[in-house]
C-alpha cells in the first residue's frame, strides 16, 4: 500500500448525494483509504444506478465506477426514523459530502 492509498485510513465519510458530484468525491475519499458510507433512498437507490447504457449486476457501469469501495445504507430521509438513523451515523463521521 502506498502512502497516498492509506492516508485517510482513520477517516469516516458519509456521502449523501446522487448521480455524479457527491459520488465522485466519495470515490476519491475511498481511494485514499477513508471508510465511505453512501446513503441511498429506499426502492431505487441512487438515480445513477439506472443511467446506462452499460449495465452489470443490475446497476449501470457509471454508478459502479464512482461508487466502488463504499458501503451503502438505505434510509428514508422523508421519515422521522430515517432522519434519526442518519444523525446516528453522522455523529460517528469526520466528513459529510452532499
Amino acid at each position: 500500500m502506498s502512502i497516498v492509498t492509506g492516508m485517510l485510513n482513520d477517516i469516516r465519510v458519509v456521502e449523501i448525494g446522487q448521480v455524479l458530484s457527491a459520488p465522485y468525491t466519495g470515490m476519491i475519499f475511498a481511494e485514499l483509504g477513508a471508510e465511505v458510507i453512501k446513503i441511498e433512498k429506499p426502492g431505487s437507490g441512487d438515480e445513477a444506478r439506472m443511467m446506462g447504457p452499460a449495465f452489470r449486476h443490475g446497476a449501470s457501469m457509471n454508478f459502479t465506477d464512482v461508487n466502488r469501495g463504499k458501503r451503502s445504507v438505505v434510509l428514508d430521509l422523508k421519515s422521522e426514523q430515517g432522519v434519526a438513523d442518519l444523525f446516528a451515523i453522522l455523529v460517528t463521521a469526520d466528513v459529510m459530502v452532499h
